[in-house]
């Protein structure tokens, strides 16, 4: 946002001030207009493609602090190449002190998440020992950041600084005026309209960018913490924010990656930590002042790479690679694209993933009404199919045994939905089940035979090969098992028999049994590990 404001208000205080003014008037606008829907169009994988940049771009910005090098840019490839040519700059002191304060951070939070809770009935020293331990954990940055402070304060009164310190902040709050809505030069007057034309599209660009960035961050919170934001509540905080600010010489504000990841990570999880950081801010700047000069760069910069580096999501490439491959495009879009600048890799994303949307509208999958399944393909465990196999076995004889109404009630809910049945496959979206599907319904066709392909009922029994014969057979709207498990016999009104796996103990693995379905109803192809002679399954 800093960049964006000073490449539209060309290094003037005045322009920088009215275009915070102009900003959150907009903001505030599209906020009572309800326009807070144009910004969920910010997907899922363009938010963790945005989360996984951000964390890795505001990490290394933060490594020039750690190392204590001084005039890096503030691109980030830029950055990354003055690091490197220059590492051999680096600072011994703040080196050695931005380690110590990640290590401490790191072994805090490792701590929290172990500590097991304090019951009520434990000793009154255990518990406190509990609150304790808990506590410093829970305000780790700020021990670390004064425990930096101190040390810097010993080392200048020693008379020797190895640490780079922050410095001196100005005491209190710049005065409360109105915006510039002219501005004075040296020959006359630039009256508001020339400053808003000279301002141009950044009157559009810096308001939209704050909002998506705010957005972008926010959503990838809510995911994180489990809970939904309001985009139209967003726009108008922001919107306020913006019109106050400039009435105190602010620029243009947005939410920040950083400081929301401290937040998180303090344990902040209402609004109300917003109260609570305004009110020491006002404190800060009126009497501690002069104590922020000796907090060191490098243990500041140990805080904020320890609460953005866990935002980095590896595991979403993974997923998406076996969930919906086409969702890796905007994701890989905006991650790398946020190299360069973190606004521009979210609206690429925004608009890939619009371009994906309105292909899939463009051309929706389309399904002949008379055309069925060609194949069914289920992926399982050898062995956990076998367990299933056997306790169905056991239903079924118990079912029979008691000559009841087979299968029973327990029966079906039970092993109704197994977990392990993975997925059916349409091969009409391939060239050659199209054709094949078309061949048979021609034949159909000028057979005289109708091309509906509705089957008849079908009865079905499904019990070890042997056992009693009182198991009742029953209508297929009976069966809700062996409809999942193979329709395509149900359609087909043809004996399958069961794969050899489920007869014997498999040893696990993944074993994978593609069935095609013979337009004309026939049994289906032999295939290795069919027929089994313990056991089958007729419908």
């Amino acid at each position: 946002m800093s960049l964006l404001v000073s490449s539209y208000a060309f290094h003037d205080p005045a322009y920088a001030v009215l275009l915070t003014f102009l900003a959150g008037c907009i903001q505030l606008a599209m906020g009572l207009l309800h326009l807070g829907f144009l910004l969920d169009f910010i997907s899922c994988p363009v938010i963790k493609g945005f989360t996984s940049a951000a964390s890795i771009t505001i990490s290394f910005n933060q490594v020039k602090n750690i190392l204590g090098l001084h005039g890096i840019p503030r691109q980030f490839f830029l950055q990354v190449y003055e690091t490197l040519r220059r590492i051999g700059e680096t600072r011994p002191g703040d080196a050695i002190l931005g380690l110590a304060c990640l290590a401490t951070l790191a072994g805090l939070r490792a701590m929290k998440s172990r500590l097991p809770p304090a019951a009520r009935t434990e000793p009154l020293a255990t518990r406190a020992s509990y609150l304790i331990v808990w506590t410093c954990a829970t305000a780790r940055n700020a021990l670390v950041v004064l425990f930096a402070g101190l040390v810097a304060y010993c080392f200048q009164l020693r008379g020797s600084q190895p640490l780079t310190l922050t410095g001196s902040i100005p005491r209190g709050l710049p005065p409360c005026r109105l915006p510039p809505f002219s501005k004075a030069v040296p020959n006359g007057t630039v009256p508001f309209g020339t400053m808003v034309e000279d301002m141009g599209v950044g009157l559009a660009v810096v308001p939209l960018m704050g909002l998506v960035e705010t957005v972008a961050i926010a959503k990838a919170f809510a995911s994180q913490n489990d809970y939904r934001i309001d985009p139209n509540q967003e726009l108008l905080a922001m919107g306020f924010a913006n019109v106050l600010g400039s009435f105190f010489s602010s620029y243009p504000v947005t939410g920040s990656f950083g400081r929301t990841a401290v937040n998180a990570q303090t344990g902040v999880c209402t609004p109300a930590g917003g109260l609570v950081t305004g009110a020491l801010v006002l404190l800060s700047l009126a009497y501690l002042t002069s104590l922020f000069y000796y907090i060191p760069k490098a243990a500041l910069a140990a805080v904020i790479i320890s609460a953005v580096v866990p935002m980095f999501d590896a595991g979403i490439f993974r997923t998406l690679w076996r969930v919906k491959r086409l969702d890796l495009v905007p994701l890989c879009v905006t991650f790398l694209f946020c190299f360069w600048e973190v606004q521009y890799g979210i609206v690429a994303g925004v608009l890939v993933s619009g371009v994906l949307l309105l292909y899939s509208i463009a051309r929706p999958p389309l399904k002949h009404p008379h055309r069925a399944p060609s194949s069914w393909t289920a992926t399982a465990s050898a062995a956990s199919i076998t367990r299933w196999w056997r306790g169905w076995q056991s239903c079924c004889r118990s079912c029979a045994s008691t000559a009841s109404r087979w299968p029973s009630a327990a029966c079906r809910t039970r092993f109704s939905e197994p977990c392990w049945l993975r997925t059916w496959k349409d091969s009409d979206i391939s060239p050659a089940g199209r054709r094949q599907s078309g061949a048979a319904e021609r034949g159909r066709g000028a057979a005289g035979q109708p091309l509906s392909t509705a089957p008849a009922p079908a009865r079905a029994r499904c019990c070890p090969r042997g056992s009693s014969s009182e198991a009742e057979e029953l209508s297929q709207d009976h069966v809700s098992l062996p409809e999942q498990l193979f329709p395509m016999a149900l359609e087909t009104a043809r004996p399958v028999q069961c794969p050899a796996a489920w007869g014997r103990g498999g040893k696990g693995g993944g074993v994978t049994w593609r069935v095609p379905i013979a337009a004309t109803g026939s049994h289906p192809p032999s295939i290795p590990g069919w027929p089994h002679p313990g056991s089958s399954c007729l419908f």
